[in-house]
């Protein structure tokens, strides 16, 4: 059995799990600000294009 471990040095670690994590949860973020203000055309648009990303 192949280990993830054996593969995977600290920094790869941390830039897949931590950096590209916080990535996502700030476009989440930034979605849910948008639908938060108002549902219009254009913020249904924006945060459509935030989630799709």
């Amino acid at each position: 059995m192949i280990f993830l471990a054996q593969y995977m040095d600290i920094a790869r670690f941390i830039q897949v799990f931590l950096v590209q994590g916080l990535t996502g949860l700030f476009f989440l973020f930034i979605a849910y600000k948008i639908l938060k203000r108002e549902s219009k055309g254009l913020n249904l648009i924006l945060s459509g294009v935030y989630l799709s990303v």
